[in-house]
């Protein structure tokens, strides 16, 4: 018993502390969506996921602002000497506007510039790692905000909560109607 706690103790630890920070590394944004490189060694895919389209009604109100997906799995990888299977990247894009705010959104096109909306990034990774005990699973999961990433245009940076720091990146994938 005290080997497997050790092992999940270090499994916690390569993904908290080193795939955690270390996912910024491999994920880059542009007006399309986000993409991950594959540049892990557990996840070793590349996945996109685009910007969901926003459809904005002639008084400036949307019904529902949508969130885009992006999932794929690994059926069997080795890092090192411990294997695993069922590993599962999932990256998406979520608006950072709660639905609460949707019956006001129209308030805020001004402020920022009528042809778009702020959306977030999120990852999961899901994954069973081989044990001398047999399967065990492990899940973690983290936000993808403009302070994770390094090289981002500044025209994809969102300061949705009007606070002088981007807090999302801008969905250009908006269509008015006239």
């Amino acid at each position: 018993m005290a080997g497997l706690v050790s092992r999940l103790l270090a499994l916690s630890v390569y993904l908290f502390a080193g795939f955690s920070p270390g996912i910024c590394d491999y994920v880059s944004v542009s007006e399309q969506g986000l993409r991950y490189s594959g540049g892990l060694e557990i996840f070793p895919e590349h996945l996109f996921v685009p910007f969901p389209s926003v459809y904005v009604d002639a008084g400036g109100g949307v019904i529902g602002l949508a969130n885009s997906v992006a999932e794929d799995t690994i059926p069997f990888v080795s890092v090192g000497n411990t294997r695993y299977r069922n590993v599962s990247m999932q990256l998406s894009l979520q608006p950072y506007t709660p639905d609460t705010l949707i019956p006001y959104i129209s308030a805020y096109w001004d402020s920022w510039g009528e042809n778009r909306i702020p959306y977030v990034g999120e990852w999961r990774l899901s994954l069973e790692e081989q044990t001398n005990d047999g399967w065990i699973k492990h899940a973690v999961s983290g936000v993808i905000a403009p302070s994770c990433l390094r090289n981002v245009d500044d025209s994809l940076l969102a300061d949705a909560d009007f606070n002088g720091v981007p807090s999302a990146f801008w969905n250009y994938n908006v269509e008015r109607a006239q």
